[in-house]
């Protein structure tokens, strides 16, 4: 499929380079001249602000100071495309998005967080198969491995954001904790979860007051999610959902659709999970506990917890404050994760408003090849919000910190243009070289699910999904959180979602997935 859309696109591009040989120019649209003039000569310096619409998961900032010295740097490079930053805090941003597209304000780029097929079936993405390779050939060359996870229909909708996106299935540790009671927990690199078992024992006989293993997150949460996909050797692709939102699911390289909580893996999961609660290693209460692993380990009340991360261990340890403090914690990779759909989460597409679709992709690819573009939108100016260290690394100013910054939009690393040009703030320049590496080597190695790139439309049977989602919510936490028996309450659970309508779900996305796979292989 991979070969097959990138044909498409060069083929769209050789036919796009032969007309404009024949017509003298590319497309129109509303542009400027840098010299003011028109006509001639000036065509050359034309340039088109792109509006970039991204989100923020910190303080809302002024962007037009960034805009501006961004702005500045394209001009001294020579680009034909300038900036226009709009920021948006998370609740709001999605709304925002919907609204402005389906009242025709114009929407250059922008990044679909409820996923590419969604975004496209409700005709909100424009299609770029046709103007890709002509003005972002970076950013499709970096990600062409994964740009059937932003197709649909065999047209190419979005350009996947390039970064570590294999989250490793981490198990992260108390250092001092580890330390006392002589525990080496790297011996556990690479094992099923099921192996840490003498661990908790130890820690448990040595000290009953401690919780050997405790929830990363406060409230809902359950320490298998990061696990059921890919442990004992099973490897689960949720189809586009999660472990807690599962309507269908398959196991390894059949490609039969089946009930995620009615499989082997689910049920070995839980059953775990129970004993371990029984043997007094999990915390109880977990699925509802106020109580984080920030909080328990760094009083000393929790042994370990488990997460999901794409850094590597070391990255991870330096920037740890699980257990109280930078370097406080030992992180150790269990099993390999699975690379799904699911994986490659975060795009970033041309919205169908746009009135200059090739020059937003021409904004965009410079997301992905230009370190000052790209960390300007992250870190702000330099000088103000940050200060060079080393060719790869900043910090703050004297004075500056995170509580006073004038601009930063360092949470937003994950969700723009390219990982691996972007700097590191307040780390050892060769620890983030390493990192990058362990990122690299990661995707590189990833064991792809036969469904890859496939995503379901759930609108012919969203009422069934929305009552199957009410039925997961009610069993899910307390059976993977070890508080359910699963030996009689994973049947109830299955009975329930039967009458709520998941085998009408399964039997859609079967549908779906049959269509798709023959379209693999057309």
């Amino acid at each position: 499929m991979k070969k097959r859309i990138l044909a498409c696109i060069f083929a769209a591009a050789t036919l796009a380079s032969l007309a404009s040989c024949g017509n003298g120019g590319g497309s129109s649209s509303s542009t400027s001249t840098a010299s003011g003039e028109s006509g001639g000569e000036s065509a050359a310096a034309e340039v088109t602000t792109v509006d970039y619409h991204y989100v923020n998961f910190g303080t809302i900032a002024e962007t037009e100071p960034v805009d501006d010295v961004i702005n500045e740097h394209l001009e001294s490079i020579g680009s034909d495309v300038r900036i226009s930053l709009h920021m948006y805090d998370a609740a709001s941003y999605n709304t925002q998005m919907d609204l402005m597209i389906s009242s025709g304000d114009p929407v250059d780029l922008y990044i679909p967080l409820t996923g590419v097929s969604t975004n496209a079936a409700q005709g909100k993405l424009y299609d770029i198969t046709d103007i890709a390779e002509a003005n972002c050939p970076n950013a499709l060359e970096m990600t062409s491995d994964w740009l059937d996870t932003c197709t649909v229909d065999g047209r190419l909708y979005a350009i996947p954001v390039y970064k570590g996106a294999m989250l490793q299935n981490y198990l992260i540790v108390n250092k001092d904790m580890a330390d006392e009671y002589g525990i080496d927990p790297s011996e556990y690199e690479g094992q099923p979860l099921s192996a840490i078992e003498p661990m908790l024992q130890q820690i448990h006989e040595a000290n009953p007051d401690i919780f050997p293993v405790v929830p990363l997150n406060a409230n809902a949460y359950n320490f298998l999610d990061f696990f059921i996909g890919a442990t004992n050797g099973y490897k689960i692709d949720m189809l586009g959902d999660r472990t807690s939102t599962c309507t269908g699911c398959i196991v390894g390289d059949d490609m039969t659709v089946v009930n995620l909580y009615s499989t082997d893996a689910f049920r070995e999961c839980c059953e775990l999970a129970y004993d371990w609660m029984q043997k007094g290693y999990l915390m109880p209460d977990t699925s509802t506990s106020p109580d984080s692993a920030s909080t328990l380990m760094a009083a000393s009340r929790g042994f370990c917890t488990t997460g999901g991360y794409g850094n590597s261990p070391e990255m991870m340890e330096t920037n740890s404050s699980l257990s109280g403090n930078a370097n406080s914690s030992y992180y150790v990779c269990l099993e390999q994760p699975y690379m799904t759909t699911s994986t490659i989460g975060v795009t970033t597409c041309v919205g169908i408003t746009s009135e200059h679709p090739e020059a937003a992709l021409r904004m965009l690819d410079l997301f992905y090849t230009d370190e000052f573009v790209i960390n300007s939108i992250l870190y702000g100016v330099e000088g103000r919000d940050y200060v060079k260290v080393t060719d790869q690394t900043i910090a703050f100013p004297e004075g500056v910190d995170s509580t006073n910054v004038s601009y930063d939009s360092n949470t937003t690393c994950g969700i723009i243009g390219s990982q691996f040009i972007q700097w590191g703030r307040n780390v050892d320049e060769e620890l983030l070289l390493a990192d990058r590496e362990f990122m690299q080597t990661n995707i590189d190695n990833a064991v792809k699910s036969p469904a890859f790139g496939f995503s379901f439309d759930a609108t012919s049977v969203r009422t069934q999904v929305s009552s199957v989602n009410n039925v997961i919510t009610q069993y899910f936490n307390a059976l993977t959180n070890g508080e359910l028996d699963p030996s009689t309450m994973i049947d109830e659970f299955n009975t329930a979602l039967e009458a709520a309508g998941l085998n009408d779900i399964i039997a859609e996305k079967q549908a779906q997935l049959d269509a798709w796979a023959a379209a693999q292989q057309s």
